[in-house]
């Protein structure tokens, strides 16, 4: 049995049905496909990061703020 014979009879079948598998991950049946599962979980991250960045850092920002100028206070005190 030649290397053609023998995938024509044991390879060729296996790989069918795991392209076949593969293609309905990859591609929208009337229902969610897992590339759009991983797409939108991509996009929620990127939401989730916009977010720290926009309400996060800030409030960071002015907590810090606040903590030196009542050090500031403290110290204009003991003087």
């Amino acid at each position: 049995m030649g290397e053609s014979e023998q995938y024509k009879d044991v390879c060729k079948g296996e790989f069918e049905k795991i392209n076949h598998k593969l293609d309905r991950l990859y591609v929208d049946n009337g229902g969610e496909s897992f590339q759009s599962k991983i797409n939108r979980h991509e996009l929620f991250i990127l939401r989730i990061t916009k977010l720290i960045y926009i309400v996060v850092v800030p409030l960071t920002a002015l907590f810090l703020n606040t903590i030196r100028t009542f050090i500031i206070e403290i110290m204009s005190h003991t003087k």
